[in-house]
């Protein structure tokens, strides 16, 4: 991936400090590599998109794809108050796991900035270092391991996903060389692999996996743009979402909770809480302006919900927030 990203013409490679830089009209950012071991590698992005943009996972068929993806990203980006331009910035973390040769779609947006984190791994990497509870959960994981396709997304699978990526981003600028300290990334990318298994033998989507032709993947990813695009608005309906997608209502519906875990509406309703969780702890707008936005037709309706999905009120949670934190 670092070598076809460094031959683009748009870039320039610094490889003594393992580094790929680019500044075009499209986008500006910079891509960290770093091998922490054998058949462990991290490459960590950051980047500010001057357009709308859709990156998209591609394979060159006479080489061979070993290494499996999981990727984490910490992205910030304006959301619209209110039609006077009043704004408050967001942040959203999400996490994927692609086997090879899946062609994952991803998409970035003008006015976002941020950073995400592919971790790459081999299936023998898994085998001699991961550990497992029992010898049935390794073999569950290492028959979910194949050479097939397939795109697992988590909304909040990292610990401290956002301190996380503080972390390693300054890690990666203050080696020296960038072969310094390898240890301390092989030991954060081996808790990061090890909580992804925790986590997927945890909701029994490894169990219940099955593989997935590409061309799939790409309609929920589009569903899911579509969905994130107004979670202002009332959730659209599994049939509108399903001519977005360009596939048949009970296909869309099955294929998005293999890949995402909940169904469409579930989704819609997480995304939607975690969203407004941060204007309530980010922003200075009324609460009530704030269930308003996340669609809810009254406070009481909103707060029970908030209260439900985090244990506390909005108006609590936002006493919280430090004086001047927003």
């Amino acid at each position: 991936m670092a070598e076809s990203i460094a031959q683009l013409p748009v870039t320039e490679h610094n490889r003594l400090r393992q580094l790929i830089s680019t500044n075009n009209q499209f986008f500006k950012g910079v891509m960290h590599y770093r091998q922490a071991a054998e058949g462990l590698w991290i490459l960590a992005t950051e980047m500010a998109p001057e357009k709308d943009l859709v990156s998209r996972a591609l394979y060159d068929a006479t080489l061979t794809a070993d290494y499996y993806f999981l990727s984490f990203a910490v992205f910030e980006y304006r959301f619209p108050l209110d039609e006077t331009g009043n704004a408050a910035t967001l942040r959203s973390t999400t996490c994927t796991f692609y086997k090879p040769r899946t062609e994952v779609a991803t998409f970035f947006y003008t006015g976002s900035t941020g950073r995400f984190y592919n971790i790459a791994f081999t299936r023998n990497w898994v085998e001699q270092h991961l550990v497992f509870s029992s010898t049935a959960e390794k073999e569950k994981a290492l028959q979910f391991l194949n050479n097939e396709t397939g795109f697992l997304n988590w909304i909040d699978i990292v610990p401290a996903a956002e301190t996380l990526s503080t972390a390693i981003w300054q890690q990666l600028q203050s080696d020296e060389t960038p072969d310094s300290n390898p240890q301390w990334f092989a030991d954060t990318l081996h808790q990061v692999i090890g909580h992804f298994f925790q986590a997927a033998f945890a909701d029994k989507r490894l169990e219940n996996y099955s593989s997935l032709y590409n061309k799939d993947y790409a309609k929920v990813a589009l569903a899911e743009k579509q969905m994130l695009n107004n979670l202002h608005k009332p959730f659209a309906g599994v049939d509108a979402m399903a001519k977005t997608a360009g596939m048949s209502p009970t296909k869309l519906k099955a294929i998005f909770k293999s890949v995402f875990g909940f169904s469409m509406l579930q989704y819609h309703k997480e995304k939607n809480l975690l969203f407004a969780r941060q204007l309530v702890q980010r922003s200075p707008v009324q609460v009530k302006i704030v269930a308003a936005i996340a669609g809810y037709k009254t406070v009481n309706k909103f707060s029970a919900a908030y209260k439900k999905r985090f244990g506390v009120l909005p108006t609590e949670d936002r006493r919280t927030v430090v004086d001047g934190a927003y």
